[in-house]
């Protein structure tokens, strides 16, 4: 009986090791073909990142393939077909030049038109006023160089403003009031009216320029033609928020490189000093002119040679800090502008000349709101101009407002509608105080 019971014990042992061995072989099995999968997958993967790459590769050429074609193909365009690549003709498409090209290529027709109201004003009717040229060229990352030039103005073309910039650092192409070194023919750096950052490319009044007040309450030719000299600015932050850039300028003073091609006749040179602080979203500046007195020049009514010592002073203002309406009518996506002047002055008297040996006190001054009736479309503008030739003498003064609207009818043109109301003491020329008229512009930029 022990012998049968030893037996059936080691019978009933081997059958319960038995399956467990089986078991061990068959996930031993499993384990080598879950292995084996694991690399088939991982060459499959390898084998599809190889494919990847190689097919955003080929994209990539084939991009580049494209964008080739497409160059070749604006090439063969026709002129007129490049020129109009924005909506309206433009001379910078038109000659293939890139938005981000170091040379801008531009220009402007001016056609005005002029109803006067009481037949005393000079040039009415339809008047071809100008047809400009403007190139402005990035000729180093520390040098550019600007050209504006009249091919119909004063009836024959004329260069306007050429000038070299020297800046300290990269970004406008033209001199726009950084620290630099400007060297040409250009206006004072005086106030708003002789700074070119107010025209800049395709710039220009906000109202179409009169030959009246708004020609002489900033003096007329010594402050508005363009001089042949250098000037010097500076900015710089002294504090966060507030900013501040100064002028200093030295001019022959003797007109512009068209009237005397740029020669000085005498010499006495004028001196021009501006400060401009900017204080958040507020602009406020100073500015002073000395045109000292030179002996033996022969005597000028209106005093474009040094026959006197001639001084200026003047201030001018902004808010908000926007674009002029003369770069962009929607002033930058703010309501509303206010922007002004005020100068005044000396004519020294000249005791070796005649026609200079009384001394005279100038002053005027402007001052205009722009609203922005319709963004990018419609701007109004109302201006008071204000003249005073000499203090010395009692109720000489004139004035002129002038309400208007800037509307741009296309990309490129705009029309200027104004009425110019005009006044004056009793004392004031009575062809200022009889030039009440209509006024008209259309600019045509390209």
């Amino acid at each position: 009986m022990r012998i049968i019971g030893t037996i059936m014990i080691l019978m009933v042992g081997s059958f319960l090791v038995a399956p467990q061995a089986a078991i061990a072989a068959d996930q031993n099995e499993m384990q080598a073909q879950i292995e084996a999968v694991q690399q088939q997958v991982e060459s499959l993967q390898s084998q599809l990142d190889v494919l990847k790459s190689q097919l955003i590769e080929q994209q990539n050429t084939d991009k580049e393939k494209d964008i080739k074609i497409a160059k070749l193909q604006e090439q063969i365009k026709p002129w007129y077909d490049k020129a109009m690549k924005s909506g309206s003709f433009k001379l910078q498409d038109a000659v293939g030049l890139p938005e981000e090209s170091k040379i801008n290529i531009g220009g402007e027709i001016v056609m005005r038109y002029r109803q006067n109201q009481r037949g005393d004003a000079a040039t009415p009717g339809f008047q071809f006023y100008e047809t400009e040229l403007f190139l402005d060229a990035a000729l180093h990352e520390n040098v550019s160089a600007y050209v504006e030039y009249d091919l119909i103005h004063e009836n024959h073309p004329q260069a306007e403003d050429i000038w070299i910039d020297l800046h300290t650092e990269k970004g406008p192409l033209a001199f726009a009031g950084g620290t630099g070194l400007k060297i040409g023919n250009f206006h004072y750096p005086f106030g708003w009216d002789n700074d070119d950052e107010e025209g800049y490319v395709y710039g220009g009044r906000t109202s179409a320029n009169t030959s009246l007040i708004r020609g002489q309450s900033i003096d007329g030719w010594r402050l508005r033609e363009r001089q042949v000299g250098l000037a010097a600015t500076y900015n710089f932050d002294p504090a966060r928020d507030l900013n501040l850039s100064t002028t200093v300028g030295v001019f022959n003073g003797s007109g512009d490189v068209n009237h005397y091609s740029g020669k000085d006749n005498d010499q006495g040179k004028d001196f021009v000093s501006r400060v401009e602080a900017k204080y958040k979203d507020v602009i406020f500046g100073a500015s002073y002119l000395f045109a000292p007195y030179t002996r033996n020049v022969t005597a000028n009514a209106d005093y474009t040679q040094h026959t006197r010592d001639v001084r200026r002073f003047g201030v001018h203002f902004k808010y908000p800090d926007v674009p002029f309406p003369s770069q962009d009518i929607s002033l930058g996506g703010r309501p509303w502008l206010l922007w002004g002047e005020f100068i005044w002055g000396d004519h020294d008297a000249n005791p070796n000349l005649a026609s200079a040996n009384v001394s005279s006190h100038v002053q005027g001054g402007y001052i205009e709101l722009d609203a922005a009736l319709k963004k990018d479309k419609l701007l109004g503008f109302l201006r008071f101009d204000y003249y005073e030739p000499d203090t010395k003498i009692s109720r000489n003064h004139s004035f002129a407002i002038t309400p208007g609207i800037r509307w741009n009818i296309f990309n490129s043109s705009y029309l200027v509608l104004e009425y110019e109301f005009y006044g004056g003491a009793a004392n004031a020329p009575a062809s200022i105080k009889k030039e009440d008229r209509f006024a008209a512009q259309l600019t045509t930029q390209f």
